[in-house]
């Protein structure tokens, strides 16, 4: 019935998060209100123009506010609750994603295995602590990793320009999810590069991070 066998786990895994989400409004996580709270007020502060004697925005695009920007906007369709479940359960897949394929770089014969380690370290202390962003960003680490790794991004055509433009996008995305993401996809990207002496490769590397170090200057 399903060709390759992740397909299966996708599926399961995501009947069971979407259960457990759907349950109840307050999935008890501990920041929980707090982002929603903060997505509403950004929604009602952008498109309704309230709040503007109590509330300002920073001019930069500050890596540790993704959840409140997709409530915001989601919230224009839905409400606020139910676009911080639809949030929850993005995130939580793409964890469980992201774990998924970096483990298959290793070991691309052991899908099950994978799939009950990623399903364990999906569920974790900084998802019940509601530290949405960081753990978005996390997922969203393994998986520009996997891709980059997966697409030989780095070391097919270096100077290529669509080549450095899909990095700089998968920079740009980590950056804008955490700033520990971006880390985390720096740090496995240069360990990769030094392990396969591929030094080369660096240099997409740096042309694609400039987006990213301009934010950062600006911070």
């Amino acid at each position: 019935m399903f060709q390759n066998q992740h397909h299966f786990y996708y599926l399961l895994f995501s009947i069971l998060i979407l259960l457990f989400i759907a349950s109840s409004s307050d999935i008890g996580m501990n920041d929980y209100f707090f982002w929603v709270s903060e997505g509403f007020i950004l929604n009602e502060y952008w498109l309704h123009g309230a709040f503007h004697n109590t509330y300002t925005i920073n001019p930069y695009f500050p890596p540790n506010a993704f959840s409140q920007i997709f409530i915001a906007l989601m919230s224009v369709i839905i409400h606020p609750f139910q676009a911080a479940q639809l949030l929850i359960l993005i995130a939580v897949l793409l964890v469980f994603s992201g774990i998924y394929f970096y483990m298959k770089l290793s070991s691309p014969q052991q899908s099950r295995t994978n799939a009950a380690v990623a399903f364990a370290f999906t569920l974790n202390y900084t998802f019940f602590m509601g530290n949405m962003n960081y753990y978005f960003g996390f997922g969203v680490a393994f998986l520009a990793y996997y891709i980059i790794r997966k697409n030989d991004l780095l070391n097919k055509s270096p100077l290529k320009i669509l080549n450095v433009f899909i990095l700089s996008i998968l920079f740009l995305i980590s950056y804008a999810s955490h700033f520990f993401s971006i880390a985390i996809l720096g740090l496995l990207l240069v360990i990769h590069v030094f392990r396969q002496k591929s030094y080369r490769a660096l240099i997409p590397m740096g042309i694609a991070a400039l987006p990213v170090t301009i934010f950062l200057r600006i911070m």
